[in-house]
């Protein structure tokens, strides 16, 4: 990895500044594809698991202005990409841009994306006028100039703010949340539990379960924080007699969506601008114009429903930075309308992931986990063996903030990482050891929770040594009564030799994990 160094006079002394400690963003230097490729990799990973995206975008824009001039041309793009990213004005860099936007030549393009993210009304003015007579007009040039210039007009719209506790959802309208499929039923109870809302698990052929909620008229929004076992949500009309075919006029789709009242969630909670995009969930492919004209359609339908109501906020067709998606969803049927809000302005539930590794637990299958663990007493014990970036044990110290956390994973790089996601969390893990799992030899715990390492690469039988190591240290380091609650890809000939070792099957739930079907277990420890 390439380091600038620059030398800055203070008080007759000499201090180096390390470029990338200062802007907290580092590129190779070299501008190699493999090098650039690994790079933007584990930094585009970073950035989705970032609560604030915007402040790393805003370093992103810092390293660009200090050391544009340096970098080589693959990193160069590399970073004008991320930067096409921002959804904010940043006049520093759009003076930058501005001032050196058609030199060298072959970087064109990708400046113009980035000006279309960060620029506004010179920048407008800059598109408007159009580019010098001597600019390359290659294709990607004039896409990326069209699309900076569409962005920019959009700006000039605003944004809307929206209210999440204002959001209102009419009748013949059900809230539906997706999960893991196998977590319905859990799901389904903390939803009762945590709203008396009525509520119906839903089971699903894919990988996504969901429950399906009907709010009373107590409802209130601040269960979101607290449910963690979902991954989305979306709004679907109950019932729906006509449903729309794929031979459906681009007309027919718009008007569905006004038909379900989906229009009129947005309303209740949106304060200004109202963008959003349109998709479509299932196995046939549209082809892009037909989407294109429903989106069409349906902008049409809601700049007319929004004059008739004497309405002045705009509705504003906006796929790369939109609030809301109405998705049309296909069933044996056909397709059915649903509303979703983008995660990004509801979902704080899992902020304080800003490590991620590979292959690492869902942090809904955490939350799941440590659901299932019920309650423990102030100053019990818990063990992750395998803990990796931490999310079981900082889940279970959210829930049980008394407990006493231990974790353990051979690899240091693991380690760190949940370190870094606990700080984060606010959760205090007490110990942490770089170790096997058969190195573990504590008699006085109260609870083992655990994601172990499986996969398709792995071979069943080095999978089921390894598990069956795990259930042997559980049985010499759990209290009696103590409780394993994990997740095991081989229930079958795992829970024979727990069986073997004492222990009893207490309760089990097929999963469906990232194409996996595993088994969530709760094994006892008998005296």
């Amino acid at each position: 990895m390439g380091i600038w160094i620059e030398t800055e006079v203070r008080s007759a002394q000499c201090v180096i500044v390390d470029s990338k400690r200062h802007s907290g963003f580092p590129v190779p230097d070299d501008g190699s594809a493999e090098d650039l490729g690994a790079w933007w990799e584990r930094e585009r990973r970073q950035s989705d698991s970032r609560e604030d995206i915007g402040s790393w975008l805003r370093d992103v824009a810092d390293y660009y202005l200090r050391w544009d001039e340096r970098l080589p041309l693959g990193a160069h793009k590399e970073v004008l990409r991320v930067l096409s990213r921002m959804e904010e004005p940043h006049r520093l860099l759009e003076a930058r841009l501005l001032e050196h936007l058609e030199v060298p030549g072959n970087l064109l393009g990708h400046k113009l994306g980035a000006l279309g993210a960060c620029g506004g009304a010179e920048s407008l003015a800059k598109l408007d006028g159009g580019l010098s007579p001597d600019a390359p007009v290659s294709p990607f040039v004039r896409k990326m100039q069209d699309t900076a210039h569409a962005r920019l007009r959009r700006r000039e719209q605003g944004r809307g703010r929206v209210s999440f506790g204002e959001l209102a959802i009419p009748s013949g309208v059900g809230l539906m949340l997706e999960c893991v499929s196998g977590l319905e039923d859990t799901l389904a109870a903390v939803m009762m539990r945590e709203c008396g809302a009525s509520v119906r698990s839903v089971k699903s052929h894919t990988m996504l379960g969901e429950v399906e909620v009907r709010p009373g008229d107590s409802w209130t929004w601040d269960w979101v924080d607290r449910v963690r076992l979902f991954e989305q949500m979306r709004f679907q009309p109950i019932q729906m007699r006509d449903r729309i075919t794929l031979d459906s006029p681009a007309p027919s789709w718009a008007q569905a969506v006004m038909d379900a009242g989906l229009a009129g969630i947005v309303d209740s909670c949106t304060d200004g601008a109202r963008r959003f995009a349109v998709r479509v969930e299932g196995d046939t492919r549209i082809p892009a114009r037909m989407l294109v004209a429903v989106a069409r359609a349906l902008e049409e339908r809601l700049k007319s429903a929004t004059v008739a109501n004497g309405m002045d906020d705009p509705w504003v067709n906006d796929p790369r930075t939109e609030d809301w998606v109405f998705v049309f969803r296909e069933t044996s049927r056909g397709y059915v309308p649903c509303l979703r809000l983008d995660r990004r302005q509801w979902d704080r539930r899992f902020g304080y992931r800003e490590a991620l590794l590979p292959a690492a637990s869902k942090p809904t299958v955490a939350a799941f986990l440590a659901e299932w663990a019920g309650r423990l007493p102030d100053g019990s014990s818990v063990l992750d063996p395998f803990c990796g970036s931490g999310m079981e044990l900082i889940e279970c110290g959210l829930r049980f903030p008394g407990a006493r956390l231990l974790g353990g994973d051979i690899s240091g790089e693991a380690l760190d990482a949940a370190r870094k996601n606990a700080r984060a969390a606010k959760v205090t893990l007490h110990e942490l050891r770089q170790c096997a799992v058969d190195e573990w030899t504590s008699g006085d715990l109260d609870l083992i929770i655990t994601n172990p390492p499986f996969g398709k690469r792995a071979r069943v039988d080095d999978v089921v040594r390894l598990l069956e190591s795990f259930l042997a240290m559980a049985a010499g380091s759990l209290k009696t009564g103590g409780k394993v609650v994990w997740v095991c890809p081989q229930p079958k000939r795992c829970t024979r030799f727990a069986s073997g070792l004492g222990f009893a099957l207490e309760r089990k739930s097929r999963l469906d994990v990232g194409g996996f079907d595993v088994e969530a277990q709760i094994l006892r420890k008998n005296g």
